[in-house]
């Protein structure tokens, strides 16, 4: 036989090459094994031969391994494992005993029924080793970002095998890394041949390819839109694909919507009678619905801002811009006003609003305007207006023949109650001053006829009724609140029990009076003689409304008035003391309780009253800034509640008498000014004061007077009417008072309106009403004398 030459196997180059060699028959059985596999498997080359490699490594996981063999023998080619992509392929050991890091070349040898495979594996432990180190100190940080990315990356190799993935892959298709690795990744798209386009172009071109979207599946089936980035390097001759894979289907849903939001939009504008249009953020109008075609007569899509510019009024471009201008620049809404061209050339009034749409930042991204049509809105205001102006006129026309109406009624009320109080007054005064002239007659008879025995009865009827008459004159005053008050801290608890007494002597044995008075009470600011007054009428009231006898009760209580009670009681909210006067008797039809408090209104027989003493504690209570209400009820009895506003400070002290008076009240040759413009009252006052021993000094007018107290004449008193002529009494006084500070007066009235206010009076100021007598004159006059040092 010829030489077969030289035999691998035979020779010994076999087991002494540095790398492990095995030969597989067809049927994959061990063939050869050389002296390297041997070492590194601690299996020997006579314990192999005839056995397979799952039988020889029935620990190993050898499915790639097999995959990869029957590729080989079935193609005739060769194909290279790396440890990188497919670590411990083989269960070898180096010869220290640490697991040995292989490369593993497969090919196919021989042809025929000769073909065999020869598997070769090459020891790379010591190279990956230096390599990890190099690359775990560089590729740290790189390893952390790729595991922490959002998006997926994949590594791949030139054939398309899934050698690497991050957790994001997980998350993204539903596989664990495993299931990945070694698989093709065409298996993840829906459209593998874009997919393989994507990555040739990237293969066969720079190395790069520019993101595009592609459409994957998922595990359980269901796509995924990504948006893929490919890039190529090389590694050790070899050459990978990374791959980087975004998840698009928020941004595409997002983007769905603002399509379907934007069809939605249109329709509705399409569909709606006003003008539509919107504009980008920097608010040049870039689109508007039909019916601002139809409007202006332009054809659909030839519009624009310059265009729309031209259908404004020019009296109304300057204001529209600069409206649209600062909107646009301070993102504000936008409203305008303005006249816009229609086709046939005529404006119509027009009113625009526009608002933002912003995005999630809060930018601008969109404008959004209307224009509606007002004109009629305007021609409708206007003709409201002129309407407004000509009803306004005969308003003004038909309330000014009410006025005239009314004041006709007012004047034929008032000549009416005139002609009701005259009567009244009229009536009284005619009874009073038939007893004065008729008494004074007689007296004059019986002097001139020498008969003076029983002229002092005569005397005493006259003073009688004149004294009448002034308490009627009083009356009048305090109704119509003009009469002069001289108000002082009051306890009313005091009062009552100083005037019980004249009570019960008022009311007769017949009637019970109780007084359950409440202790420590607040003390009010009033008049106190006319509060006297006024429970002495109410008590005289309710005996004459028991004439079979009775009870009569006089309470006190503290109340707090709220602000509704308030108002139907015409008070300031606040503190009041309350003095009830109850009685038993007959009470009123609520017609006479209506008219209870009008002036010489009165239920009793003529002559037995004058229908002034309610009206009389009317006026007396309201100018105490108080308050008087009646409750009453057929048979069941009155009662008439007073509220007098609580006084906040402590109770006036009597004067301390530091100087007696003479008990006949004569002068001490002091000075005094009498000021009365009635010639009879001041000769009569003169008189008067004449034989106490006062020296008087006399003027019938303000002037006058002042003329003196401005002179260096010693003055220890004026006293002075305040109703004079010219300078009032008031006026003279303060007018003297510059000069003479502490000079004191005595005012006089019988009817002065200032005189009834509370603040009227000053220090060492006094006033006494007409009519008065010599005594009440000459006391009054003595206590302001000899209250102070004089002047």
């Amino acid at each position: 036989m010829p030489d077969a030459g030289p035999n691998i196997l035979t020779d010994g180059i076999f087991d002494a090459l540095d790398t492990g060699l095995i030969l597989l028959s067809r049927d994959r059985k061990v063939v050869a094994w050389n002296a390297w596999m041997a070492s590194a498997s601690k299996i020997d080359a006579d314990a192999a031969l005839g056995e397979t490699l799952e039988w020889l490594f029935p620990e190993a996981k050898l499915d790639r391994l097999f995959a990869v063999i029957g590729s080989v023998m079935d193609s005739g080619t060769s194909r290279l494992l790396t440890h990188s992509l497919h670590p411990d392929l083989l269960p070898l050991r180096t010869r220290a005993g640490r697991p040995l890091i292989h490369d593993i070349a497969v090919r196919a040898v021989g042809r025929g029924a000769q073909l065999q495979c020869l598997v070769q594996v090459a020891n790379v432990t010591v190279a990956v080793e230096r390599e990890h180190v190099l690359r775990d100190r560089q590729n740290a940080r790189y390893d952390a970002v790729v595991d922490s990315a959002p998006d997926v990356i994949l590594t791949l190799d030139a054939d398309d095998t899934i050698q690497l993935v991050n957790p994001a892959a997980a998350r993204q298709f539903g596989y664990e890394a495993h299931e990945l690795i070694g698989q093709p990744a065409a298996m993840l798209f829906e459209d593998r041949a874009a997919w393989s386009a994507m990555r040739q172009a990237v293969l066969g071109g720079d190395g790069t390819r520019q993101p595009a979207e592609i459409v994957a599946r998922r595990k359980n089936g269901s796509p995924s839109h990504l948006e893929v980035s490919l890039s190529r390097w090389q590694s050790d001759s070899r050459v990978f694909i990374t791959a980087i894979l975004r998840d698009v289907n928020e941004r595409r849903s997002a983007e769905e919507k603002l399509r379907a939001s934007e069809v939605q939009f249109r329709s509705m504008a399409q569909a709606a009678p006003n003008h539509v249009w919107t504009a980008p953020p920097d608010g040049r109008l870039d689109w508007f619905n039909d019916r601002v075609y139809e409007y202006g007569g332009v054809a659909p899509g030839k519009l624009d801002a310059e265009t729309w510019a031209n259908f404004l009024h020019p009296e109304d471009v300057e204001d529209t811009t600069a409206r649209w201008t600062a909107a646009v620049a301070t993102g504000e809404p936008y409203e305008a006003q303005f006249r816009l061209r229609r086709a046939d050339g005529a404006y119509r009034w027009h009113i625009a609003r526009a608002f933002p749409v912003r995005n999630a930042a809060g930018a601008v991204i969109r404008w959004v305007g209307s224009n509606t049509d007002i004109e009629d809105q305007k021609t409708a205001a206007q003709a409201l207006a002129d309407l407004n102006a000509t009803l306004e006129q005969r308003v003004q026309e038909r309330t000014g023949q009410l006025m005239q109406a009314e004041e006709a009624l007012r004047q034929s009320q008032k000549m009416e109650a005139v002609g009701q109080l005259t009567g009244g007054i009229a009536h009284d005064f005619n009874n009073l001053l038939q007893g004065i002239i008729g008494s004074l007659d007689r007296v004059q008879k019986r002097i001139s006829e020498g008969r003076i025995a029983d002229v002092d009865r005569f005397l005493k009827g006259a003073v009688d009724a004149a004294n009448r008459a002034a308490a009627l004159t009083h009356r009048l005053l305090a109704f119509s609140r003009r009469q002069p008050v001289d108000p002082r801290p009051v306890d009313i608890n005091q009062l009552i029990a100083t005037v019980e007494e004249l009570l019960r002597r008022s009311i007769g044995e017949t009637i019970a009076l109780k007084t359950p008075a409440l202790h420590d009470i607040w003390l009010v600011r009033c008049d106190a003689n006319q509060l006297e007054n006024a429970l002495l009428n109410l008590a005289i009231n309710a005996r004459d409304a028991m004439p079979d006898g009775g009870t009569l009760a006089v309470e006190t209580a503290q109340v707090e008035v709220n602000e509704a009670e308030a108002r139907r009681l015409e008070l300031k909210a606040g503190e009041f003391v309350r003095l009830r006067v109850s009685d038993t008797g007959v009470g009123m039809p609520p017609d006479v309780r209506a008219r209870a408090f009008d002036p010489f209104y009165t239920t009793k027989p003529i002559g037995q009253g004058t229908g002034l003493g309610l009206s009389m504690i009317y006026g007396f209570v309201r100018q105490s800034e108080g308050a008087v209400e009646i409750a009453s009820e057929m048979g069941k009895g009155t009662t008439i509640e007073i509220y007098l506003p609580r006084f906040r400070g402590d109770a006036e002290q009597p004067a301390a008498d530091d100087a007696a008076s003479p008990d006949d009240n004569t002068g001490n040759n002091e000075i005094v000014l009498v000021v009365e413009d009635e010639a009879v009252v001041r000769v009569l006052i003169a008189d008067v004061l004449a034989d106490l021993g006062y020296r008087v000094l006399e003027s019938a007018d303000g002037t006058a007077a002042l003329r003196i107290l401005e002179s260096a004449q010693r003055i220890d008193l004026l006293v002075s009417d305040i109703g004079l002529p010219g300078l009032n009494g008031r006026q003279l006084a303060d007018a003297a008072r510059v000069k003479r500070p502490a000079l004191k007066v005595l005012f006089m009235t019988g009817y002065a309106e200032n005189a009834a206010g509370k603040s009227f009076l000053e220090s060492g100021m006094e006033i006494i009403t007409k009519p008065f007598t010599t005594d009440l004159l000459a006391t009054k006059i003595r206590e302001m004398l000899e209250s102070k040092p004089r002047t």
